[in-house]
Parts: C-alpha cells; structure tokens; sequence
C-alpha cells in the first residue's frame, strides 16, 4: 500500500495523471471517492485525461462499492439495517433499560432522539475499535470508583449488551455489514488487476482502514492519496487528527503484515501569490504577515445575511458576462448557518443555477409530518397543535383557503381534545353558512383520522399497528397527493425538493419495513411506534441530486467537495456559536476510557475543533484566481455579529486589506441588476424617500424607468409604491368621512383611538375589517362578563338589610350566585369545555369573589352609597353628551358608565372596573388618550339633579398576589386591599376625601386639612370644573379632526408605549418608523389641565 500525502488541493491532478498512466497501458483502475464526489471525479477525469469516457476506469463510492461486492459475492444472511433502524432497535431497548440505568436514567426517560443518536453514535465507534459490550463492561470494572467514566461505561455496556443480543444473527448494522463486506471481497474477485486509487476521504476511521487493508492484497496495487502536512509545520496541528488516523492505518497494517510506503508530494497551489500566502498562514503559528494589499481576496461586510447574498449573487452575475462558466464558481459557508434556502432563492433572480449540496432530514418532509403528527394527535388526546399540524402537511385535501379559514377558527374558537371530534356548532365570529363550511373541512380532517384511531385501537400488534399507518396513506391517496406535489416542484423550478417527494417515500417505506422486521408480531402501543418512527426518520437523511451542467455549487464548509474553481465565495464568514460538548462522554471521560480499552473512541472536541479549521482552509484554497469573503455585520434581529475565525486570520495575515460595503444603502444598488431583486431594493428606497427630504436616486430612478417598461414588472412596481403606507393626501373628503362613519353618534373609548392614532381609527371604524379569531380567552368578553357579575353582585348585596356589614362568608356566596350563570353560559364554547377552559372559569370565580370583598369593603369604609349600575347614557333615549363641532354641526357621546355612587349632600363619584392596573395620567388626557372617566362623571352630573362632582376612580378587579414575609391574614388582606384600592382623582374638600374612605380618607392631615403630599391625586372645585371643560373641548376637536376626514398613519408614543404595540391592523397600515417618527407625548402634569 502506498500513502501518498500533499497540502490541500494538489493531489487530484497527482492522482489523475497516474491514473492515466496506468490505463495508456492497458491496466484496470478504480477511483474509491466520497458519494458526493462521484460525478465531480468522473467529470475531472474526462477533463484533464481528455477522454469521453474510459471502459478501464470504475469510479466508486463506498456504498456503490459494497453494493458491487454483494451483487458478485452474495448478500448477507442477516437483514441489513440502516441508521434509521438501527435508531428504532436502540429505542425499543432504552426504553426497556432506563429504569436500570443509572447517570444515563433521566436522558433514558425522557425518550429523546438526540440521546438515540450519541448511543448509536457511540456503539458505532466501539464496534469499528473492535470493542464488544463485555470489553466495554470490563473496562468500566478497571476504573476508580469515583471516576463518573465507570458508571457511564457501565449504562453504555448494559445498553449495548442488549443491542448486541437484539442484533445477533438476525440484523446487521453498518459496522456488521462492513464486516460481511470484507469477507466477500475475495469472493467477489472486484478487485482482482485493479490498481485502487482512494481520494478525498478526510480521515481513515478505523472501519474505512479496515476496507482498505482488506482490498490490498487482492489488487495490483492500492494508493491511498490524503490531504495533510508533518505535525511539525507551521500550522500542523491542523492535521493531527488526520496523521493520528494514518498512524492507526499504518499499525493495522503492520498487525496483517501489509507493507505502506509513504510519499509526500510537494507541489505549489495552483493559484496567485495571496491565495498561496493565505494557505500556508492562515492558521499557521508565529508567521510574519504580509503588508501589501491582496489582489486576488477580497473581504466584504453586509448589513445582514439576505443582503450578504445578494451582493455575491451580483457579483457572480457580472462575472458571468464577462464569459466566466458559472460551473467555475462556488459558494462555501459554515454548517448550519441557514444559506442553503437563501442561495437557492436568490441565485435564480440573478439568471443563476444553484446546486446547494445540502441533505434535508426526512423527518421535515409533509409526508413525515402527517404520519407523525397523526399518530401523535391519537395518542396526545386530539391536541390542536398536532391536528393542526396534520392538516396542514397538504395530504387531507382542504384547499388552502378552506384550510386557511379551518385553522383561524379552530385557533380562535381554542377547539381542544374531544370537541374536534364533534360537530362545530359555536358560530364565534362566523355566520351560519361558514359554520357549515368549516363543519366540512372539519369532517374531512377527522374522517381518516378518526378510521386510523378505529384501527389503532382494534391492533393486536405491531404489524396491525403499521397496517393502519398503510390504510391511512391509502386512504388519503398518500401517493398520488406526493406526485401532485412533485409535479407542482417541478414546474415552480424547484427540482430539489420534487425529488424528496420520491426519495421520501421509499425511505418511509423502508423505515416501515424495518419497523416490521424489527417489532413484527410483538404488542406495542401506537405511542412507541410513533416513538420509533420519529427516531428513525430523525436519523435519516435525503440526498441531493447531482448538479446540473452550469450550476453554481453551494454547500456547507467540510461537507461540500469541489475540484479548485476560479472564482470561490466564502459567505456567513461569522463567529458561529458552538455546539457545545453533547456528547456521552467528557473530554477527561473519554481519554480515561481510551487509556484502560486500549481503542480509539472518536475524536476530542479539540481536534474537531482543529478539523474544523482544516476544512476552512481546504475551502478557501479551493480558488484558482480570487476568493471573495463575506460577513454579516448584524443578525435579522439587529443584534450585532462578530466576524468568524477565518476572517480574523486573513486580517491578521494582511493587515492592510480594505473591507468592503457595510453600507445597506451601497448594498442595494448592487441589487438593481436582476429584476426581482431591484424590485425590492426600489420597495426599501422609495419607502426611504417618500417623506422627501432625500430624492431618489439616480440608479434606483433609472432601474425604476426600466422596470416600468415591462407590463409584469410595472404592476408589480405599481404594488410596490401604493403599499408604502396610507394614502398620500392622508385625509378624506370632509363629506366622505361622514358618509363613512354614518351617523354622528361616537364613543369615547373611539375618540381615544383617534387619539393613539388616526389611521388605526379609520380602519377600525370605517373599512371595519372582520378580524380574525385569536386563540385564548378573549379579554373584552371576559371584561363583559366581569362588568355584569359585578352589577348582578352590587344589586344584590345593597338589597340585604345589614348592608354595608356584609361577611366575607356571605360575600363569596352572592357572588357565586351571580357569575355561576355567567361562566355556564361563557363554557358553552369548544374552550370551555377543554381543561384550559376549566381552569379559567376556576381563576373567574377566584377573581369575581375577590372583587365582591373588595366593593364591600369600599362601602364598608365610605359615605357613599350606589346609585346605579351600568349607568346607560345616549342611548334608549337617554341624554348623550352633545359636542359641537368648527362647522356648526353636533357629534353626540353615547356610553355605559360602570358605576356611579352618590353621598348625602350630594357628592357623586363615577368608578370604572379594569382587569388591569390603570392609574389617572395627565399626559394621556392632555393628549386625547384617557377622557373617559371625565366624560362619563360629566354625563352622570346632567343626570342626577342636585348632584356635583365629588371624583373619578377606577376599580381593579383582579385577585392579585403579594410579597410579603408575613405569616399573618390580616396583614396579608391589607396589602392585598391596598393593591386593590381606588384610583382617581378626588375633590379635595375635606368632607368628601373623608366620605371616599379608604385611601382618599388618608389625604386628610390630622388638623382637618387636605395632605399636600397627595396634590397629584386631588383638585378643588375650579380646579374639577377645568378638567371637565378641558376633557369635554377635547373630544369636541378629536371629533372635530374625525369628520374633517383626517386618517394620517401617525402613532403616539412615549417612554413605555406606543400605539403600533399589538395593533391588530400592523399588517394593513404597514407603518415604518425609519421613514416616519410616531408622534412623541411630551409629559404634563395635573396643573396644565387645570
């Protein structure tokens, strides 16, 4: 065997040349790659032998190589299992271990597949150093007691000792089938005159050597060619992992008497001075950098990741039309850094193919989904989420707007459990006939769902249990809905994903007969089967197809593999966050382990660690003529990012290299050359400009003058400028605005939505959009319903004799009594008969309890008496409160004050019930926000004759909780009142502060006279009179601006608010502060209202 070694990126052409060598005279080659080099190798060998094709050579992968030897040597006995099954077989006995376990208990229990995988992972490594679960045991026993490695070993052992047992005989797993794969190779006579050339493979594991050891003596000569350098250079420790698993090689070999000869290649990169320069230094140690600027790398920072890849799409898109074959380029970023789908996305609107050589989990795909989340709505009691989750996986035939419509009242109604297996019959938000549409799309969810939990329940086994999940697919039409979906893929020039349409389903087929062939006639529930599937779908993998002829390749750094290409783009060169030591085992742990077995157990995190920053060098040496870095300079959130290692180096190496860009507004001018992008660079820049203090561009007006052109891209630019915002004069017609909002009838809590902002009134009230259900309680029937026990409860309890020395006792009961038929009828909805449900109607009746105490305790305390409930003005004839407009014309309030409470000598107070904490603030009245308690004591005072204005409060009505050390009731109660207390304004004569009780009584000082400590909290007479002249002229000009047809987009804000904050119309107004400011409330205080 000869080991031929060199730096990155000059052993291919070695290899091809010698290759050639050998066929010119008539000998048999075999070219061993990894799968995905397959065709890249096939097509550098035509390239650089000059040959169309060549019966002589084999270009193999391995798993297209062991297939080979099966097919001329025959199969094993055994039943082949894959990782998906072999992560089935491990579940099956987790699940019967874990009470045994001991550390590994809780990761045992909790069922996860990530701890399915480390065992696999694990069990993996000790079956290629040859280690059986006795070895495994045995080296436990010779550790120290206190060593946590003894007792991690020991779970490992105990679990592998059952894989072990479970396997024997019957199924093989990858390292088993390696295994038979040797035994064959003799047999298969495949390797007899080949001379075997192996590149491409970044370490040679213990299997893989193996392989190898196994196939030299039966062929004329094997050349085992690997990237790597002396641990002695400059940067060597980059490639200790790889000489440590040439050193094992080489002492495998010595033990079956195979001869290896070593020869380094030395040879320069093919490439200009920088890129050499960069190869040999950029992690290299003590190495003096290089002070002139490089020509041939270049370093770009992008305002975030999108815009990251639209500046390299650009910039490939120019190369291409300077003649460069966009096969001669690629993209490289770091794993999981999320620019897979962005390339895929982008490339093609710059008139580019990209091939993003990324594998997908299958456990994603719809098809996985639907079986999954069926299974698990059965076994998780009819939970909404996984209904949800299997109408929308495409396979129950609702059209997207039936299905669209399903979802948002199923959310907004909280259809939970059982309810969903019955008829829909609570028309929340809808009419009778949608009703009835949704009660279909109800049926056809439910309908196979409902025949596979039938099947589910009449299995006996495992194989009835995987009949139902095959009657469901049938049912469904499983298979005719994947070719409907690979066709639609297709046409939509999405191949990538219309071949995981076939790939998917042969793989859940074949999972499904690994499940059978594993469980077979064994019972088991539906829940472990679902267990098994997810854990066998987890760990498979989809492929991506070859490339197509002029793609551009993209993929993840150390997955993806090229030949050297002209032009390479290093993108998302970012600090990526580290995966963290999730392994079984410790750094520690497992050097101990090592040390007593005497086996190689995979690798530490320090020389991943180091083969990670290998992999970026084999990448960003892969250019023949230039490498273009890029980073992110900011997340999709605004949070800052760092630049990566790598770029770091290179800055290190040539301190003088210029970055480039940084700048969104220099990056969207890039983007002006491909239509679909410009579109959404002119979007962001008209969107800029449009409050014209900066005029557009010259480019964007020149790239706008293009688009406008062309019939499709005008309309589309025409979309563009009219969703800027509202509409450009920002106000209607004086008599369009009142032939909107109709007759001149108004409510203050409109006026206070004017008041936040204009635009969100005219929406609200003039388009009066029908707004979507959301899920959860709704807090405005919640707030009826605790309105009207209140008034149920105060009629009641002021009827009683001993009023207002009422006991808690008796309290608590009238208010039962008066909401008990109030959460009846709020349960007669698919909420509240779910478990949530139940529980809020608990937390009703807690809270409605509550605050019946708390009105008797404010009485208790006071002079003042209730005089009406549910205080009805402008309205069945009652006076409104009547405003008068500029033009002469009159708007008439209409309302429903809470409660109002009278005192002899006839002092009136208005109080309003909140569920939240709400104070008086003279900021939000000055400015239009919070008139209503003014108002409404202004409307109460023109109704009860001889009455004057005493104060305003509002009335909490929560059950809130409390701090406190204190072990005592009383105390407990006391603060809990206090929380509970009124807030308001008071007249600030002595007799009425006294009359209010509770926390207004406490306003008074001991000589009789009003505490000037609590001046924000009370006025005198004038000073009254002043606030309800100001609140009444308020709203007269609120209404005012209202019928003069004023609808501008402009929010309030101030320091802990603004008006955009859950505003359900975000999505209609598309309102952007970068182009526009909200309106800023400047504070004011109690003085400048009055």
């Amino acid at each position: 065997m000869k080991i031929l070694t060199a730096r990155p990126h000059r052993l291919l052409e070695e290899c091809v040349r010698r290759l050639g060598e050998k066929t010119q005279q008539g000998e048999s080659c075999m070219f061993l790659v990894p799968s995905q080099y397959t065709l890249q190798a096939e097509i550098e060998i035509m390239e650089r032998l000059h040959v169309k094709g060549s019966f002589l050579i084999d270009v193999l992968s391995p798993k297209r190589l062991q297939s080979r030897v099966f097919e001329l040597a025959g199969m094993p006995k055994q039943t082949i299992f894959d990782e998906r099954g072999k992560c089935m077989v491990l579940s099956t006995i987790i699940e019967e271990q874990k009470d045994e376990l001991t550390i590994y208990r809780g990761a045992a229990q909790s069922g996860t597949a990530g701890f399915t995988a480390r065992i696999s992972s694990m069990i993996a490594s000790l079956k290629r150093s040859g280690l059986s679960a006795a070895d495994v045991a045995e080296s436990a026993q010779k550790m120290e007691e206190e060593n946590p490695a003894r007792a991690k070993l020991g779970d490992i052992a105990r679990i592998y000792a059952a894989y072990e047992q479970r396997m024997a005989g019957e199924l093989a797993d990858a390292e088993d089938v390696s295994r038979e794969m040797c035994a064959r190779f003799a047999a298969s006579g495949l390797f007899k005159g080949q001379n075997i050339f192996v590149y491409g493979f970044d370490m040679i594991t213990p299997t893989f050597a193996a392989e190898l050891l196994s196939m030299e003596p039966l062929c004329s000569s094997l050349t085992l060619a690997i990237e790597t350098d002396a641990n002695a250079a400059p940067d060597g420790r980059l490639f200790a992992p790889v000489n440590y698993s040439l050193e094992r090689l080489e002492k495998l070999a010595k033990e079956r008497g195979v001869a290896v000869k070593r020869e380094v290649l030395n040879a320069e990169l093919d490439a200009p001075a920088d890129i050499r320069e960069m190869e040999k230094k950029l992690y290299a140690l003590g190495c003096a950098p290089c002070m002139e600027e490089p020509t041939a790398i270049e370093l770009h920072a992008a305002s975030g990741k999108r815009q990251e890849v639209y500046l390299a799409a650009a910039r490939m898109r120019r190369l291409a039309a300077e003649g460069e074959d966009a096969a001669q380029m690629a993209v490289v970023y770091p794993k999981q850094s999320g620019y897979g789908p962005l390339l895929q996305n982008i490339l093609p609107m710059y008139g580019l193919s990209a091939y993003v050589a990324e594998k997908r989990q299958a456990g994603a795909h719809p098809l996985s989904r639907f079986i999954l989340s069926a299974l698990t709505a059965i076994s998780g009691n009819w939970r909404l989420a996984d209904i949800l989750e299997c109408a929308q996986s495409g396979f129950l035939g609702l059209r997207q707007d039936a299905l669209d419509r399903f979802c948002v009242y199923c959310e907004g109604a909280d259809v939970r459990g059982d309810a969903m297996r019955k008829p829909f019959r609570y028309p929340k938000g809808v009419t009778e006939e949608e009703l009835a549409a949704l009660e279909e799309s109800r049926k056809q969810v439910m309908t196979p769902l409902l025949a596979l939990q039938h099947d589910l329940q009449a299995a006996e086994t495992a194989d009835d249990t995987i009949r139902a999940v095959l009657a469901l697919l049938e049912n469904v039409h499983a298979y005719e809905t994947l070719e409907d979906m690979r066709d639609e893929l297709n046409a939509a020039g999405l191949t990538a994903e219309a071949q995981d349409c076939a790939q998917v389903w042969n793989a859940m087929m074949t999972t499904l007969d690994q499940l059978h062939t594993l469980l077979g006639g064994r019972a088991v529930s539906a829940k472990t089967v679902t267990g098994l599937l997810q854990n066998g779908l987890s760990a498979l993998e989809l492929a991506a197809l070859p490339p197509a002829d002029g793609a551009v390749i993209c993929g993840e750094i150390g997955n993806v593999r090229t030949a050297q290409v002209r032009t390479l783009f290093a993108i998302g060169m970012n600090d990526m966050p580290g995966s963290g030591d999730n392994g079984l085992l410790t750094v520690q742990e497992q050097q101990a382990a090592q040390e007593v077995s005497g086996a190689y157990l995979g690798m530490t995190p320090q020389e991943s660690a180091a083969l990670g920053q290998l992999d970026e060098l084999k990448a960003l040496s892969g250019a023949k003529e230039r490498i273009i870095l890029s980073y992110a300079v900011a997340d999709d959130t605004g949070r800052t990012l760092r630049e990566g290692e790598a770029v770091q180096a290179i800055r290190r190496l040539f301190p003088n290299m210029p970055v480039y860009g940084g700048l969104a507004q220099e990056e969207r001018v890039e983007m002006l050359c491909a239509k679909a992008p410009a579109l959404e660079a002119l979007a962001v820049e008209l969107s800029e400009t449009a409050d014209g203090r900066r005029e557009l561009g010259r480019q964007y007006a020149s790239a706008a003058a293009v688009l406008s052109g062309e019939e499709e891209s005008a309309r589309q630019l025409f979309n563009v400028t009219r969703g800027l915002g509202a509409p450009p004069d920002k106000r209607l017609q004086s008599t369009l605005a009142r032939t909107l909002y109709g007759r001149p009838v108004s409510s203050v809590s409109r006026l206070e939505t004017f008041a936040q902002c204009p635009y969100k009134h005219f929406v609200r009230y003039g388009l009066v959009p029908k707004r979507e259900q959301r899920p959860g309680v709704d807090a405005a029937e919640l707030g009826t319903l605790y309105h009207e026990a209140a008034e149920r409860f105060t009629h009641a309890v002021t009827a009683l004799p001993e009023f207002p020395e009422v006991s808690v006792e008796v309290c608590d009961k009238l208010m039962d009594e008066a909401v008990s038929p109030l959460i009846d009828a709020w349960r007669e909805s698919p909420m509240g008969e779910s478990r949530r449900g139940e529980a809020v109607a608990r937390r009703i009746r807690r809270t409605a309890k509550r605050t019946a105490r708390n009105i008797v305790s404010q009485y208790a305390d006071s002079s003042f008496r209730p005089a009406q409930m549910e205080f009805v003005f402008g309205q069945n004839g009652l006076s409104p409160i009547v405003l008068e407009l500029g033009d002469g014309t009159f708007v008439y309030l209409q309302g429903r004050i809470d409660r109002v409470d009278v005192m002899t000598g006839g002092g009136l107070r208005v109080i309003d019930y909140k569920s939240g904490s709400r104070k008086f603030d003279p900021t939000l009245v000055y400015w239009g926000l919070q008139l209503q308690l003014l108002l409404y004591l202004a409307a109460a005072l023109a109704r009860v004759p001889g009455s004057h204005a005493a104060g305003f409060f509002y009335c909490r009505i929560a059950d809130p909780t409390v701090q406190t050390e204190s072990r005592i009731r009383e105390e407990v109660e006391r603060q809990i009142a206090k929380k509970l207390a009124l807030s308001g304004i008071s007249l600030s004569d002595v007799t009425i502060l006294r009359a209010q009780g509770g926390q207004q009584a406490a306003m008074v000082t001991k000589d009789g006279k009003p505490n000037g400590r609590f001046a924000a909290s009370m006025v005198d007479e004038a000073g009254m009179e002043k606030l309800l002249t100001f609140a009444r002229n308020k709203a007269a000009a609120l209404a005012d601006e209202i019928y003069a047809g004023e609808i501008d987009d402009s929010p309030v804000e101030r320091e802990t608010f603004n008006a955009c904050q859950n505003c359900e119309y975000s999505a209609i107004c598309v309102f952007d502060p970068l182009r526009k400011p909200r309106r800023r409330l400047t504070a004011k205080r109690l003085e400048d209202l009055t």
